[in-house]
């Protein structure tokens, strides 16, 4: 087994592991092609300011996706799959927004092989999203780890 992915042996609560991502113009054109949510508020600065936004604001679910990269990839790893996200959406992401992700692991539950963690995407340190995510951990064969 790779040193980059650990089991539930491997981790203990209060970890953490963070990124930054940076929704340039680029970013949300492409969230924009995929899914094809192309709301004004999105696209139009003038409805971004009829709606009381300074800027075009970030869609939230792309706001969410960093997520994925860092519970898949560092915390809790390649091993686990995510079983679910619960988040709230606390400010509007102006585009050219730094956000700031950072994931905690709040609780290892042993018994049924999962994580429980805390989610947070701060811009400009104030909290943008937050929330908890729940991974379970799995063998490559799809089975639960031992």
């Amino acid at each position: 087994m790779a040193a980059n992915e650990p089991t539930i042996d491997d981790l203990s609560e209060g970890m953490e592991a963070t990124h930054e991502v940076v929704f340039d113009d680029a970013c949300v054109e492409c969230f924009i092609r995929l899914t094809g949510d192309d709301a004004a508020v999105h696209v139009e600065l003038a409805a971004a300011h009829r709606m009381g936004f300074p800027d075009r604001i970030v869609h939230g679910l792309l706001v969410a996706a960093p997520f994925s990269r860092l519970l898949g990839k560092f915390l809790p790893g390649p091993r686990t799959v995510i079983q679910s996200i619960e988040l709230d959406f606390r400010r509007p992401v102006p585009r050219g927004s730094t956000v700031v992700y950072r994931v905690r692991l709040r609780r290892l539950v042993p018994a049924v092989r999962t994580a429980v963690l805390d989610l947070a995407a701060e811009v400009d340190g104030v909290l943008a999203a937050g929330g908890t995510a729940k991974c379970t951990f799995r063998d490559v064969d799809g089975t639960v780890s031992p």
